[in-house]
């Protein structure tokens, strides 16, 4: 594919149809794939068209493609991603602002944007995604969809390129918790099951919400507990939430600048500026201070585990409010990112699973209000989504 061949409107980059089995489990259902994971014979452009012009053809497609064909999955598009997965916006320099259906004016979270998009827009019925520190979270949250962030290392990364390895999972999105359910299916181990009963709402982090996001979310909190499940108030301080969040900075940006540091220097590509500082952030990073981080993470780690065992799983916000407007200015986008990180970084740094499910917060919108459950208990989580009636808006 020629790199300046246009973009579509809910972020497609190439149309695919490729057939899955005969028979299985998504039977007729169809899925785009972000661009980091590998589809074979195409280049994986990792969303720069430099990276992608130094890249060779895949001669297979990634695990977690092939666990879909396989189910019976038909696979129609290569979908855009902001630039190596380094960003939480969904601004693509080089290939566009995948739309967000809901909101036009806005962006639609990134970077697993195209996917979202496409999904949001009914292009397909289920996206494939990456998360590393939200990249399917916010996205999902933006486009008023479902999203799910597996338990880290329960999926095969095979054939997708990295960003930060002790954190990147595979990620969906779908427009109903069924299909959600039904795709973790196919990509989760099978393991026994009993059933998530008790929720801690971290209630905090509502009370940060802006006004006319709060109200709604209490509507849902509500919602949840009086279908039979016990919702307790609970707190995890700020001090926690800082720990996770410079501990995750210091590994992540490490990481990146392993994987396309050499890049940079050896090929000077093109790349967008706050991209780049990302990515240039990491080359002065000591392996003392990672020791260090990840000795903090270890530590955070175990208390999120600690907390669960006697929670059971914790409520909070997806996103901090709404996506910001395609003309927000760097500084504004920066900081929403922050706010952002601030909450999607507990599952991350722990490695646990958490799924956004879209609340009606006006009419025609939706935003995420996201579950936190425990290690490895996935399709339990998925299950109890499932049973969950919320009101969106369509």
């Amino acid at each position: 594919m020629p790199d300046d061949r246009g973009m579509s409107e809910c972020g497609v980059l190439v149309e695919l149809d490729i057939e899955g089995a005969p028979s299985g489990l998504l039977q007729d259902k169809t899925f785009v794939v972000k661009d980091l994971f590998d589809v074979e014979g195409l280049v994986t452009g990792g969303g720069n068209p430099d990276w992608k012009r130094a890249q060779t053809a895949a001669t297979a497609h990634a695990a977690a493609v092939k666990s879909l064909l396989d189910a019976g999955a038909r696979l129609i598009g290569k979908a855009c991603t902001d630039e190596l997965a380094l960003s939480l916006d969904g601004i693509n320099p080089y290939y566009g602002i995948p739309i967000n259906t809901q909101l036009p004016d806005r962006i639609p979270g990134g970077s697993s944007s195209g996917s979202a998009s496409a999904v949001a827009a009914g292009y397909a019925d289920f996206g494939l995604g990456t998360d590393t520190v939200g990249s399917i979270r916010v996205p999902a949250s933006y486009c008023g969809l479902y999203g799910f962030r597996p338990t880290r290392g329960i999926i095969d990364l095979t054939g997708c390129m990295p960003l930060g390895q002790s954190f990147d999972t595979v990620g969906w999105l779908t427009r109903d918790a069924e299909l959600l359910y039904q795709v973790g299916k196919v990509l989760l181990p099978e393991k026994a099951s009993e059933p998530i009963e008790r929720i801690v709402r971290l209630f905090k982090l509502f009370e940060n919400l802006s006004p006319e996001i709060r109200e709604p979310f209490r509507t849902a909190c509500h919602a949840i507990a009086e279908q039979s499940f016990q919702i307790n108030r609970g707190v995890i301080e700020d001090e926690v939430i800082d720990a996770c969040v410079s501990g995750f900075a210091i590994v992540r940006s490490r990481e990146a600048w392993a994987n396309y540091g050499n890049w940079i220097f050896s090929q000077d590509p093109r790349i967008s500026a706050p991209v780049k500082q990302r990515l240039l952030d990491g080359q002065n990073i000591t392996l003392e201070d990672e020791i260090k981080a990840r000795e903090t993470l270890r530590r955070e780690t175990q208390f999120l585990d600690d907390y669960l065992a006697t929670a059971g799983a914790l409520l909070l916000p997806t996103t901090s409010g709404f996506p910001p407007l395609k003309t927000a200015s760097n500084s504004e986008l920066d900081e929403n990112r922050k706010q952002n990180i601030r909450l999607t970084v507990l599952a991350t740094v722990a490695g646990l699973p958490q799924v956004s499910i879209p609340v009606a917060v006006a009419p025609g919108i939706n935003l995420g209000i996201s579950i936190i459950g425990p290690r490895g208990r996935d399709l339990d989580l998925l299950k109890f989504v499932k049973s969950v009636s919320l009101a969106h808006s369509h």
